[in-house]
């Protein structure tokens, strides 16, 4: 019996080792089948893991820069357009600025907020050409529909002031129902200004019915130019003494 027992045990034994050996053959087989693509797998998510932290720690430190230099793009604008005439190094300083943030940081929202600022510190300087290039450029990049419904009005404004009365009306032809008001307004001002004071009219009408209620000294800016075109400028300074009173 002992005999007995000893032989099962040592068979039991060779059969641990054999399954062992199988399964390390096994072990070793799979390894060679899908090794590469284990090691491909872990190597992906290590490289998209430390990718993303970089990313992550990049983009925080370009808010940081681009914030900052908005901030002195800010505060140099600032200073230049509290001027009745703007020195000459003021203006190179503000566009020095503008350019920058629009060739580092062209997909950031200060990009876009600062050409807008410098466009209308353009016009206000007779540099109307320079300023329908920014806002060119802030129109390919504006991305909400209220940026790119802002940038159409300026745009169609300022074709209007360069004398591209159709092109600056057709501009304007469609809204959302935020920009409806101040649209209909400027097509009104842009029709007046080329002597079609009827169409004007019916355009200023359509502003005012449009405007939101809060809008009061809009509506009422509004109501004195409906009144001027339908009685003449005499109706318009007897309102403005009646509010006087």
């Amino acid at each position: 019996e002992r005999s007995l027992s000893v032989c099962s045990s040592s068979h039991k034994r060779v059969n641990d080792v054999l399954t062992e050996k199988e399964q390390i053959d096994a072990l070793k087989s799979w390894w060679k089948e899908n090794g590469t693509q284990v090691l491909f797998a872990g190597c992906l998510v290590a490289i998209v893991y430390f990718g993303y932290n970089w990313w992550k720690s990049n983009a925080e430190t370009q808010l940081n820069n681009v914030s900052v230099l908005y901030e002195q793009y800010l505060q140099e604008m600032g200073l230049a357009a509290s001027l009745p005439q703007p020195t000459d190094d003021q203006v190179k300083t503000v566009n020095f600025l503008t350019d920058q943030l629009v060739d580092e940081y062209g997909d950031s929202h200060y990009a876009f907020l600062a050409s807008l600022n410098t466009a209308a510190f353009d016009v206000r300087r007779g540099e109307w050409e320079i300023a329908l290039q920014r806002l060119g450029w802030a129109e390919q990049y504006a991305e909400a529909e209220a940026d790119q419904l802002l940038v159409n009005y300026r745009i169609a404004l300022l074709q209007a002031q360069l004398g591209e009365t159709e092109t600056a009306l057709n501009m304007l032809d469609d809204s959302n129902e935020y920009f409806a008001s101040i649209y209909a307004e400027a097509r009104g001002d842009i029709l007046l200004g080329a002597g079609r004071s009827t169409e004007a009219l019916a355009e200023f009408e359509s502003a005012s019915s449009l405007a939101e209620e809060t809008e009061v000294v809009r509506v009422a800016a509004l109501n004195a130019k409906i009144d001027s075109l339908k009685n003449g400028p005499q109706a318009v300074v007897g309102n403005q003494a009646g509010e006087g009173e």
